[in-house]
């Protein structure tokens, strides 16, 4: 990739920092730190964007959403902007967003899936030209090259194309487990055949998707009860369980 002036948007508690921090450094760009105020401010954030000169950033979906609605309210347009990524939430396309991409033509938005257990992202989807033309759900696109994805039913087994199921992730970005936590290790981490001589060590994702038959994957939801509050996954087992101590 070509060096990038690159938003540095998520804190370093943030998995996704690593990714801005170390692909900015490999490429000999320039890494431009936002300010708390910038964080909690989407209108402070376009002006930053602008100011600076930002050419690529990672944004959570819940703030790629906020700085679209402060564009359509009269915000400035980060108009040196090439790479956008998002993540984080299922990504909708909103008519705000349509908006902001409209006037950012050459601007390609990527669509980015993947959980922490697998070193953030796994999928990309990029989207770029008419945004009038953008599905209003867009799918989560194709592994990257050191990932393998499978469909399964929930005795594991491995599904043709068309089926839907739960995403399993495997390939060499899989974490090693919990810390301190064997028990849910074991649970989460787990091995599977998928087909021929493949025995392969996976994450179950909890997030159910169907494989289309160009393989492109549509994400369809949770397995489970876990919802995402501002991109922080929420057990509501556990706030249950809260309320009732």
């Amino acid at each position: 990739a070509a060096p990038a002036r690159t938003l540095q948007f998520a804190t370093l508690g943030f998995d996704s920092s690593v990714r801005d921090l170390f692909a900015t450094f490999a490429t000999g760009g320039t890494l431009v730190l936002a300010g708390e105020a910038d964080r909690r401010d989407p209108f402070r954030l376009l002006a930053m964007m602008r100011e600076q000169r930002i050419e690529r950033a990672f944004l959570p979906y819940v703030e790629l959403r906020a700085i679209a609605n402060a564009h359509a309210g009269g915000g400035p347009l980060p108009a040196a902007l090439r790479d956008l990524m998002t993540g984080g939430e299922a990504l909708a396309i909103t008519p705000a967003i349509r908006r902001l991409f409209a006037e950012l033509p050459d601007v390609v938005l990527y669509n980015e899936y993947g959980p922490t257990e697998s070193c953030v992202f796994v999928t990309s989807k990029p989207l770029s030209g008419d945004s009038a033309a953008w599905p209003d759900r867009p799918d989560i696109g194709d592994p990257l090259d050191h990932v393998r994805l499978y469909v399964a039913d929930d005795e594991l087994r491995v599904l043709p194309d068309g089926s839907e199921g739960e995403l399993l992730i495997g390939g060499e970005s899989l974490a090693d487990g919990y810390v301190h936590r064997p028990d849910l290790t074991a649970e989460r981490f787990v091995r599977v055949r998928a087909g021929g001589e493949c025995d392969e060590r996976v994450y179950r994702s909890g997030d159910r998707v169907r494989r289309e038959a160009d393989g492109r994957l549509v994400f369809l939801g949770r397995a489970d009860d876990q919802v995402k509050i501002a991109g922080y996954r929420v057990e509501l087992g556990e706030v249950e369980a809260a309320l009732a101590a």
